[in-house]
């Protein structure tokens, strides 16, 4: 996870709070919920089975979509308390 949320802070991206969860029941998975300063959430996990790198892919992957999503929250919370 350290690899990935270096990415978004070099970027200037927002940073998750993590939570470690184990909602994803698959016997090799890893899992936890990233959230946003609004309290909204979403859940990511690796594959503990598969190579580093490649569960560096996966986490990135989720991690980003994250990322799209609180800064497309942020905008549009921007936007609101302008009008």
């Amino acid at each position: 996870m350290a690899r990935v949320l270096n990415d978004l802070e070099v970027t200037g991206a927002p940073i998750p709070r993590i939570e470690e969860s184990d909602w994803q029941d698959y016997e090799s998975a890893e899992s936890a919920y990233l959230w946003s300063e609004d309290n909204s959430g979403m859940g990511v996990w690796v594959d503990t089975s598969v190579s580093d790198a490649e569960q560096v892919a996966m986490l990135a992957d989720q991690v980003q979509e994250w990322a799209v999503e609180a800064l497309a929250h942020g905008a549009t919370d921007e936007l609101a308390s302008v009008s």
